[in-house]
């Protein structure tokens, strides 16, 4: 005698096997469907007003992945500073500037951030001293480097002298602060670190 689920089976509730078909065209139901934001569909008809609903969702997960990136690039160049390599640093300060990146935001979005977070990392302990002068130094020999390779501005009749003053030994915001005045047209005078102040009259 046949059990039930062949009996079931010979009813149409069943195929052989146990398994249930397939629905067909008809069939009450619903599909779905997946799209990548990355995806042709987003470019064709985001403008007609379909991903309208999705626009506040859109903008935060583009926030996100910019932060995700730029920390990623953060810690890529923090890693390339604290090893010296000089090479790495600045094919990416010069690949900056060449893609049309202002020099402060060079500066302001790249080079002080990254020095920030190894001069955290020193204070916290999980980096020396002869970490972060590394990471200076590789900086300064990245940072003359993209000076040789920026375009001259019209010369002003304006002088400017740059300087840490006394018991600050600190050369690479002078340097910095050097080439923002330069690319202005400036002339500058860069007389390096702890420079005592009456030596300046």
């Amino acid at each position: 005698r046949p059990g039930p689920r062949s009996q079931g089976a010979r009813q149409g509730a069943l195929p052989r096997g146990g398994h249930r078909p397939p629905g067909r065209q008809g069939d009450p139901g619903e599909s779905r469907f997946f799209v990548s934001l990355e995806d042709e569909l987003w470019r064709l008809f985001g403008d007609r007003g379909y991903v309208a609903p999705f626009a506040d969702a859109l903008a935060r997960i583009g926030r996100v992945r910019r932060q995700i990136a730029e920390v990623e690039a953060e810690a890529q160049t923090v890693d390339e500073l604290i090893d010296g390599n000089e090479d790495a640093v600045r094919e990416l300060l010069i690949g900056e500037h060449v893609r049309g990146r202002k020099l402060t935001m060079i500066f302001d979005e790249v080079i002080c951030p990254a020095m920030r977070r190894i001069g955290d990392h020193w204070y916290s302990g999980k980096l020396t001293i002869a970490h972060e002068h590394l990471a200076t130094r590789t900086t300064i020999v990245a940072l003359q480097a993209l000076r040789g390779v920026l375009a001259s501005r019209e010369p002003t009749e304006m002088l400017a002298v740059c300087c840490a003053v006394e018991n600050d030994f600190h050369e690479l915001p002078v340097l910095l602060a050097q080439m923002v005045v330069e690319s202005e047209g400036w002339r500058v005078v860069n007389l390096g670190a702890n420079t005592p102040l009456f030596s300046l009259k």
